[in-house]
C-alpha cells in the first residue's frame, strides 16, 4: 500500500500592479536589488501600493499553513518546543522565483508571532531550523534566512550589477559572480556577439559546480543547467530560469547534477516528515539529505 502525501500548490495574486513592481519591492525590502539608483527606487515606490509592500497572501498563507504548527488557541498560545518542531517538520516547501521571497516573508512573520506568544530566542531558533525550503532561482536576498532555505542557482540566470565600485547588501551571489566576471573580463550573456569564436570566449567563465554556506546563501551554483541550441546560442535561454522540472531531458551534466541533488533533498525531507507521527525526529543535516540512505547515490553523483 502506498503512502498518501498531501501537496498544496499556490498561485500568487499580485493584485493591481504587475509582477516587476511587486518583485522590485521584494528585493528592495531586503536591500538586495541590483544596484538601482535612488531615482529608480523612488520611481518604483511611486508606482507601488500597500499590497506590494505587505502582500495580503502572506497573511493568508501564514494563518492557514504556518500558524497551526506553532500555536494553539487561535494563535494566542504556545506549544511545547518539541511539538512545534514536530509540526513544522511535517512540511516541506518547494519554491520558484517569487516563491523565495514568499518563504522569507513567512519566516519573518513567524519570528514576529513567536516573539508575541512567548517563545524564547533559543526556542525560535530550534523551530526555524526545522522549516525546510528548496528554492529554485529565488528572487530574494540570499543568506538572510534563519530557516533551512537551500537555493539552486545558475550563473546564466542572474542579473548582474551595473557598477564596478559598488556592492549589493544581502546579495552575495551577484557580488561574487560580478567579481568573477571582472576577473575573467567576460561579458556573459548580456552581450549578443555574432562572432561565434569570440562569443564562445565571452560565454560564461569556467565555473565549476560549487556550494556556499548559509551566511553566503546556502546555495548550490552551477554555470548552466540547460543545453543550448543553435537558435539560442547568443541569447539567454528562458529555460535557465523556468526549467525546474525534475527530469534530465535537455540538461547539461551540471544541470543533471543540480536536479539530482535538489530532488534528493526534497525526497529525504519528505521522508523525514513522515517520521513525525509519533515523536519529533530532527531534520537531517544537508549532506545526509543529499546522499540519503541509498548506496547507489554516491556512485551516481560521482558519474554526474
Amino acid at each position: 500500500m502506498g503512502i498518501i502525501i498531501p501537496i498544496y500548490s499556490v498561485k500568487y495574486n499580485l493584485l493591481q500592479n504587475n509582477a516587476p513592481n511587486s518583485r522590485g519591492i521584494a528585493f528592495s525590502k531586503y536591500h538586495a536589488n541590483p544596484l538601482n539608483s535612488h531615482t529608480d527606487d523612488n520611481k518604483l515606490y511611486d508606482k507601488a501600493n500597500i499590497d506590494d509592500f505587505n502582500p495580503k497572501y502572506i497573511d493568508v498563507l501564514y494563518h492557514k499553513v504556518i500558524e497551526p504548527r506553532v500555536t494553539v488557541m487561535n494563535g494566542k498560545g504556545k506549544l511545547s518546543v518539541e511539538e512545534a518542531c514536530r509540526r513544522m517538520r511535517m512540511m516541506t516547501i518547494v519554491a520558484h522565483c517569487h516563491g523565495g521571497f514568499v518563504a522569507l516573508e513567512l519566516e519573518k512573520k513567524l519570528k514576529s508571532e513567536m516573539i508575541k506568544i512567548g517563545y524564547t530566542t533559543e526556542e525560535q531558533k530550534m523551530i526555524l531550523s526545522q522549516m525546510l525550503t528548496v528554492a529554485h532561482s529565488p528572487a530574494c536576498a540570499l543568506g538572510v534566512a534563519k530557516s533551512q532555505m537551500i537555493s539552486f542557482v545558475t550563473a546564466a540566470d542572474t542579473k548582474w550589477p551595473k557598477s564596478a565600485d559598488r556592492t549589493i547588501a544581502n546579495n552575495f551571489l551577484n557580488n561574487y559572480l560580478f567579481d568573477r566576471q571582472r576577473e575573467h573580463k567576460s561579458h556573459f550573456q548580456g552581450v549578443i556577439d555574432k562572432d561565434e569564436e569570440r562569443a564562445a570566449k565571452n560565454r560564461i567563465f569556467d565555473l565549476k559546480p560549487c556550494y556556499f554556506p548559509p551566511h553566503q546563501g546556502n546555495m548550490f551554483l552551477i554555470r548552466e543547467k540547460c543545453q543550448r541550441t543553435q537558435e539560442d546560442m547568443f541569447e539567454v535561454n528562458n529555460a535557465e530560469h523556468n526549467g525546474i522540472g525534475y527530469d534530465y531531458t535537455g540538461k547539461t551534466p551540471e544541470g543533471q547534477l543540480m536536479t539530482y541533488i535538489s530532488s534528493n533533498i526534497i525526497k529525504n525531507g519528505i521522508k523525514n516528515s513522515l517520521q513525525q507521527k509519533e515523536k519529533f525526529v530532527p531534520l537531517p543535516k544537508l549532506c545526509a539529505m543529499i546522499y540519503g540512505d541509498y548506496e547507489e547515490t554516491n556512485a551516481k553523483l560521482s558519474v554526474l
